[in-house]
């Protein structure tokens, strides 16, 4: 389809003096230098070599004015006539993109204006012919790019106000009578496009205009919206470990806490014992007593009674040399002249010097008697013996 415009003497885009609507706008990015960025109005989609642009271009939104006093309600007046559409404008050049100032307070929220009345719709004008197209200015050299301008200061956010308790409702008011129209109000919503108009007969393509001297160059548009994250990629190898860094000052000592509650006294320990005189041996089935240097066969003239309450274990036995004949001499722990089950046997097989029982306890109560008992099996040798004994 033909363009709808060409480019005048000083760069300007030059347009059809009528809007076209229904179509859509399309820049030709690349082919013959004569029509490259020319802008083309299509039905349908732009060609391979094209970008779309918006079409009809939309005029700067004016700053919302000052909500005005309500008027009179006044008498219903007739409707004007449609007027025609005007020319489109020509696209301006894209500012350069200023520095970004300091965000400034966040104003209140002002009250709505009113919503003005729905304009008519007006009637679609006849779609002019196209203009005859112009031949295509040289590119101009490229323009040194600007320096980037320094970034401003986030200004600090505010805190947010407290929400403040919602107001009752008010009573309706009584319905006025209906005014006057007022001043005509916004453009109103697009109507329906009319039915397409049979084309007219294709005009004779007028002389080819003169060159036109080349443009400057347009600003830079707008940043386009930043692409997807991509995927992270693989970690990389861990770096080498950079030198230690200088040891900090020590901190101050801290407060020396409150001193705690001492603990209930725990029970004493102590290590009691006996043998056979230094040079003796333990005769054939014979008692030790408890610090008693000597045995005897009569249990009584080795017993000794314990000043305290206490519980003995770890009890142990250590003899002068091995065994020698027989087989073995078991060594148990008798309170009031009976064994407990404190015990443990030295035999001549396994050849050792020692015997200790580690699992067993006998409980005593102060005054209660205390001696070791042996017994033999087989006609073992007699040898120096002794006893020892944690009492806790």
């Amino acid at each position: 389809m033909p363009s709808a415009g060409g480019r005048t003497a000083t760069g300007q885009s030059r347009h059809s003096h009528v809007v076209a609507t229904g179509l859509v706008g399309c820049i030709e990015l690349g082919g013959k230098p004569v029509t490259k960025r020319d802008l083309k109005l299509r039905v349908g989609a732009c060609a391979r070599n094209e970008q779309r642009i918006g079409w009809p271009p939309k005029g700067t939104t004016g700053a919302v004015g000052p909500q005005g006093p309500a008027g009179s309600p006044g008498s219903a007046g007739h409707a004007g006539a449609p007027g025609l559409a005007g020319p489109a404008g020509p696209v301006g050049v894209t500012g350069s993109a200023g520095t970004t100032g300091a965000r400034g307070a966040t104003g209140a929220t002002g009250t709505p204006g009113p919503t003005g009345a729905s304009g008519s719709a007006g009637v679609t004008g006849a779609q002019g012919a196209t203009g005859a197209k112009g031949t295509t200015g040289a590119s101009g050299p490229t323009g040194a790019k600007g320096a980037t301008g320094a970034k401003g200061t986030i200004g600090a956010k505010g805190t947010t106000g407290v929400k403040g308790t919602t107001g009752a409702t008010g009573a309706k008011g009584v319905t006025g009578a209906k005014g006057a129209t007022g001043a005509k109000g916004a453009t109103g919503a697009k109507g329906a496009t009319g039915a397409r108009g049979v084309t007219g007969p294709t005009g004779a393509r007028g002389p080819t205009g003169v060159k036109g001297t080349t443009g400057a160059k347009g600003g830079t548009g707008a940043k386009g919206a930043t692409g997807a994250k991509g995927a992270t990629g693989a970690e990389g190898p861990t770096g080498a470990k950079g030198p230690t860094g200088a040891k900090g000052p020590t901190g101050a000592k801290g407060v020396t806490g409150a001193k705690g509650v001492t603990g209930a006294t725990g029970p004493a320990s102590q290590v009691l014992g006996g043998g056979t005189a230094v040079g003796g041996t333990l005769g054939n089935n014979q008692y030790m007593g408890m610090f008693v240097s000597g045995s005897s066969a009569t249990e009584a003239q080795v017993q000794q009674p314990m000043p305290v309450a206490g519980t003995l274990k770890n009890f142990t036995i250590r003899l002068d040399a091995a065994l020698a004949g027989g087989t073995s001499i078991a060594y148990t722990v008798h309170k009031n002249g009976v064994a407990t089950t404190l015990t443990c046997t030295i035999t001549t097989a396994g050849a050792a010097a020692t015997c200790l029982d580690v699992t067993h306890t006998a409980a005593f109560v102060a005054g209660d008697l205390i001696s070791i008992g042996s017994t033999r099996t087989g006609a073992v040798g007699a040898t120096g013996t002794r006893w020892t004994a944690q009492y806790q």
